[in-house]
């Protein structure tokens, strides 16, 4: 495979002459999908039924309120208690959707390749040419009504195409994308009736689940009226028939979901099978197995992306690093992961989409040849690739990561290879030297972490040959003693959130968080025996701790004698990592209180909070403060060594806006999550750049000595 573009030619001399049947719906399928889109409109006739006859109801109370004896304490309570209801069950028809972030279009004409391409596929498909094409940074492409409602009685369809498949994909492998996406568009009255129900079924989703200023208002009356007993079991009265309300409309919700989905997977084994017809059943299979390494290519940017951010700093071509990250992933556990996650495969009522396993064993079962045959990458579909994937990738950041980017350094292809590269040389020095050994769980000892004298030439190179023969078969020592810690102190971790449940009023179902029991008695002999496994485990990684570092400290100082490292930055390193090795107790009895709070807070909803929850949460969050300010006292003005301005931990680590509408215990504990992961994070890389310092071989520091 090669860059060099295709031509028109190309793409013309790619398709089959031979002649094939037009695939076309069958009847059963087309009654199937009418049908349910019928039923799927009848739900929110149900709905406005309702409205109905509460409304003819007020209307009844308030005639009745018109005679002699009509007025009276418990009308005016039901007249007013209507009222409340038909504004809960009114608002939804009423609210605005958000506004949609305009995408980054491909105009007629700029990519005439791709337009060729598209073209055939449409016509060897029997679907409509899209009237819009445009560009997202997602690992998806999607075929859609152009603009909703108003597109449903036309063709006016807009084609979706993720930029990282255009850069991860074969061009073979993105025609099967699109050719997907193209089955739906052939399913002229299929779409339709899909747009129906994927729109019926948000719709729903919206009435039960989505509060607006009605529900805060009602909320804010109910704590006005704390004192006034009439006005209590007014509003209370009002939000028990509300959550009523809301438990019918969740049925109906379900019931539509139910009917619908299992459409909607027909309707993807239908396009399935369309884009299989143009590629092949293989490529389908091939293309399915880049999809889900694509996938975790934009996992790993991103999360790549939140560690550049601390520094404003972000990749100018997101879409890209996506497929460079995918391009990393180590194969041999990436099909171990496939082969995991296809066991765990289940097809749920609820899905819209067959598992992956079913559709590559109906693609398969369907045996395609394929009519289109191309080999190079899908980058030589396109004329202004780069460009509009840098300015897509703008548009992402700022619209859908809601990030400042106006004084953000955007790192051209140059300089992220360079930050991926420093990141790779930490982890493979990380790796060679300390495995999983060292580490926020696991840190060594701050007087560990010390430069030696400097010494003979001779010494050095002996004590850094015993150095490499203690490495070898170190590994296998690691992991007997690192697997269980991590167990240990994911037990340990697992215990304190029990408890914390427990403490805040929670009454557990049996089996919680793995608890033959839920109670604190269990909970307290799991904290127990977790916490005497965890300290055993650090025990044995001492002796550990003690044989390793001292060599690897050693290495660093012969690599310093002979110039091929810099003395002033490696000790800014040792001090670094020193001094937050001294804060990794506090670090971690701030993640154990943290982590409970964090997940108590997660299960709080709109509903007012019990007095023993609402307790437990100030104590916790004012421990978590506690712990959070001795950090800072202690970390706030050191100066991060990889920071390319050496900005202090106060810059990078401890700061945050606070959310002025967020309650405080949730602003404390975002804050402290923010700070621990910063701080963990920070901590591992700085072992890993020294690590990787001492991993230069010795060769290269004799070479530059001579």
């Amino acid at each position: 495979m090669h860059d060099t573009p295709y031509s028109l030619d190309d793409i013309s001399s790619a398709f089959s002459t031979k002649q094939r049947e037009v695939k076309k719906l069958n009847a059963s399928y087309k009654w199937s999908l009418g049908l349910t889109a019928i039923f799927m409109v009848l739900l929110p006739l149900v709905y406005l039924t309702i409205i109905g006859g509460v409304i003819y109801a007020e209307w009844l109370l308030w005639q009745h309120m018109q005679t002699p004896d009509g007025t009276n304490f418990w009308s005016i309570f039901a007249a007013v208690l209507g009222l409340v209801l038909i504004l809960f069950l009114i608002k939804p028809i009423f609210a605005r959707e958000p506004k949609q972030a305009e995408p980054e279009r491909i105009l007629p004409g700029s990519e005439p390749v791709l337009e060729s391409l598209i073209g055939r596929i449409c016509t060897e498909v029997n679907a409509p040419y899209p009237n819009e094409i445009t560009l997202s940074s997602d690992v998806n492409a999607s075929a859609s009504l152009r603009r909703g409602i108003w597109s449903l009685f036309s063709n006016d369809l807009r084609l979706t195409i993720g930029l990282p498949l255009t850069y991860g994909l074969s061009a073979q492998q993105l025609s099967e994308v699109l050719a997907h996406e193209f089955g739906h568009f052939s399913q002229g009255f299929g779409m339709r009736a899909t747009y129906i129900i994927r729109s019926i079924n948000y719709w729903f989703l919206k009435v039960v689940y989505q509060r607006d200023r009605f529900d805060v208002w009602l909320e804010k009356i109910a704590k006005v009226a704390n004192n006034e007993i009439r006005a209590m079991f007014l509003v209370g009265t009002a939000r028990v028939l509300i959550w009523l309300t809301r438990m019918l409309l969740k049925g109906l919700m379900w019931i539509g979901q139910a009917v619908s989905c299992h459409t909607l997977r027909q309707m993807e084994y239908d396009a399935d099978h369309h884009a299989a017809r143009i590629v092949g059943s293989q490529c389908f299979a091939e293309t399915s197995k880049r999809m889900h390494a694509l996938m975790i290519g934009q996992h790993q940017a991103q999360e790549l992306l939140e560690g550049m951010w601390i520094e404003k700093q972000l990749a100018r071509n997101f879409p890209r690093l996506v497929t460079e990250q995918a391009n990393q992933i180590n194969e041999e556990q990436f099909e171990a992961y496939l082969e995991e996650k296809h066991k765990q495969e289940k097809q749920d009522l609820f899905d819209t989409h067959p598992s992956d396993s079913l559709r590559a064993a109906a693609v398969e079962k369907l045996n395609e040849a394929g009519v289109l045959h191309l080999e190079r990458p899908a980058t030589s579909l396109f004329s202004h690739l780069d460009q509009s994937a840098r300015s897509a990738t703008l548009r992402f950041y700022k619209d859908e990561c809601d990030l400042d980017i106006e004084h953000a350094e955007l790192l051209d292809s140059t300089k992220m290879h360079r930050e991926l590269a420093m990141q790779k040389n930490r982890e493979d020095g990380y790796s060679r030297w300390l495995y999983d050994a060292v580490g926020v769980i696991c840190p060594a000892p701050s007087s560990l972490w010390n430069l030696p004298a400097p010494s003979t030439v001779e010494l050095s190179n002996s004590a850094i040959t015993r150095s490499q023969q203690t490495l070898v078969g170190a590994k296998d020592t690691t992991e007997k003693i690192t697997s269980p810690l991590a167990d240990a102190y994911s037990d340990l971790l697992r215990s304190r959130v029990a408890l914390g449940f427990l403490a805040a009023g929670y009454n557990l179902p049996k089996g919680a968080f793995d608890l033959e029991t839920a109670d604190t008695i269990h909970a307290r002999n799991l904290e127990s025996e977790s916490s005497h496994q965890l300290h055993e485990q650090r025990q044995a990684l001492r002796d550990w701790h003690n044989k390793i570092l001292p060599q690897m400290m050693l290495q660093l100082r012969q690599l310093i004698t002979r110039g091929v490292i810099d003395e002033t930055y490696t000790k800014e390193l040792i001090s670094f990592i020193a001094q937050l090795t001294n804060s990794m107790q506090t670090l971690e009895d701030m993640r154990f209180k943290l982590t409970p709070l964090t997940e108590v807070i997660q299960t709080l909803s709109d509903e007012e909070v019990p007095d023993t929850t609402m307790k437990w949460l100030t104590d916790k969050s004012d421990a978590v403060k506690a712990d959070l300010a001795k950090l800072w006292d202690g970390l706030a003005h050191i100066p991060y060594p990889l920071s390319n301005s050496k900005q202090s931990l106060q810059t990078l680590a401890f700061q945050q806006e606070t959310d002025s509408e967020a309650h405080p215990i949730i602003n404390i504990a975002q804050h402290a999550n923010l700070t621990s992961e910063r701080l963990g994070r920070f901590y591992v890389d700085a072992i890993g750049e020294l690590a990787a310092l001492a991993s230069v071989e010795t060769e290269q520091a004799r070479e530059k000595s001579a």
